[in-house]
């Protein structure tokens, strides 16, 4: 990942790094409680490029999938309307329906 490549001063211990590493809001509170405000602004900009070099690629993706999902819906969908025909019923001379049941009984 970019974060990664970044080379971190080897001052930085682990669970700092981790912190950067893991998330954009862990390298924030990573770099506001480091004394060195030159580090601390390097953090910062490093993790806030990676989250919006993360967030530009997620939402091509998201782009991507979404275009391809409105053509396969162009190309399987009809392409005009059949109006609904009611299904017709058998009707006795009354007018009534007929239930299938014999009445008689």
């Amino acid at each position: 990942t970019r974060i990664d490549a970044v080379s971190w001063p080897l001052t930085l211990p682990a669970p700092v790094l981790d912190a950067i590493r893991g998330s954009i809001q862990g390298a924030h509170i990573a770099a506001q409680n480091l004394g060195n405000a030159q580090l601390a602004q390097l953090i910062v900009s490093k993790a806030n490029e990676a989250f919006t070099y993360a967030m530009a690629h997620g939402l091509l993706v998201a782009a991507i999938v979404m275009a391809a999902t409105s053509v396969v819906t162009l190309v399987v969908l009809p392409t005009r309307i059949r109006p609904y025909k009611q299904p017709s019923k058998s009707k006795t001379p009354s007018g009534t329906a007929k239930s299938g049941r014999d009445e008689t009984s």
